[in-house]
């Protein structure tokens, strides 16, 4: 046994029957090295409470993060092509052909992850099953999609393309890649890359001429990155949406997560917290029991609050 394994296990026979409330739990050993204090049995119990709870909350971060890597992903994809033809000081056919598959696969898992997460994970399955379609929350959160779709041709037209996406044909139809070298200077070639719809091709399917209206005002081609900065809007506002809503079904835990650990005994605020009680887990071993609380979510419902206090 190490030295440290040691001082872990005196540290637990110690103080067993004791609940702990600790940040940073990597390891065991890692205990030791982190902050940590003893709480009561009330507060074990209120931060199991509030741990259930956020957890639910914590699957919608995740859900918006990965809308927001993937909108992150397409919105760098004519950069990072640019710089790579750069680098590599190269273009041929095969290279054009990479890159028109690979904006497409990053708009399409953008479109299906954002449409996805709106329409069927919080409209279908939360609000309309958790609270049911008779629910206020529900009816506040179709209200809120359906002000999205009136004010953004934006989310209109992501609504619809991620059905053409997926069954009909790649949603971007023309990349353009334009060269540009002067030969007076010593410097690589430049290279741009336009991302474009073609709005005759989107047109030949049904879903898209509930669009019509909208798209007589775009020429034939129109590009798309002046959509996504629309569209970041939507997702900027899920989380506040989603707890607005639910009024303080996430937000009382993450206030008395603040009360219990971080205002009181300054836990860092970019660490997990681990919390349980020291116990026997089996006849051989003691450890502590208990469960974790994800710090991003509870500083993501705190942003929230400090945001509205200032409104």
């Amino acid at each position: 046994m190490t030295g440290t394994q040691k001082e872990l296990t005196d540290f637990f026979k110690e103080n067993i029957g004791k609940c702990i409330l600790y940040s940073d739990n990597i390891t065991n050993e890692g205990i030791l090295k982190s902050r940590y204090r003893f709480i009561t049995d009330d507060d074990l119990a209120s931060l199991e409470h509030c741990s259930n709870q956020l957890n639910i909350f914590n699957l919608f971060r995740r859900k918006i993060d990965e809308v927001l890597y993937n909108f992150q992903s397409i919105i760098s994809a004519k950069q990072e092509w640019e710089l790579r033809l750069i680098r590599e000081n190269k273009f041929t056919t095969a290279l054009q052909e990479k890159i028109f598959i690979d904006i497409n696969r990053r708009l399409t898992n953008f479109i299906s992850s954002l449409v996805t997460l709106i329409g069927d994970f919080l409209e279908k399955r939360f609000f309309g099953k958790e609270y049911g379609k008779q629910s206020n929350e529900y009816d506040r959160f179709k209200k809120q999609t359906n002000e999205w779709y009136d004010t953004y041709f934006s989310y209109r037209f992501f609504s619809q393309l991620r059905h053409f996406s997926l069954h009909v044909d790649l949603p971007i139809q023309e990349i353009k890649i334009d060269q540009d070298y002067n030969y007076t200077r010593n410097a690589p070639m430049k290279y741009n890359i336009s991302i474009m719809f073609n709005k005759e091709a989107l047109l030949i399917n049904k879903k898209m001429r509930k669009l019509n209206t909208d798209l007589q005002g775009y020429n034939t081609t129109f590009p798309l990155h002046p959509l996504l900065l629309e569209i970041e809007k939507v997702i900027n506002s899920l989380l506040p949406t989603i707890l607005f809503i639910t009024g303080n079904r996430f937000i009382e835990p993450a206030r008395t997560i603040n009360s219990i650990a971080l205002d009181k005994e300054n836990f860092p605020k970019d660490k997990n917290l681990g919390f349980g009680k020291i116990c026997h887990i089996d006849a051989d071993f003691i450890g502590i029991k208990g469960n974790a609380i994800n710090i991003q979510t509870v500083n993501s419902i705190n942003e929230y609050l400090n945001k509205s206090k200032t409104k």
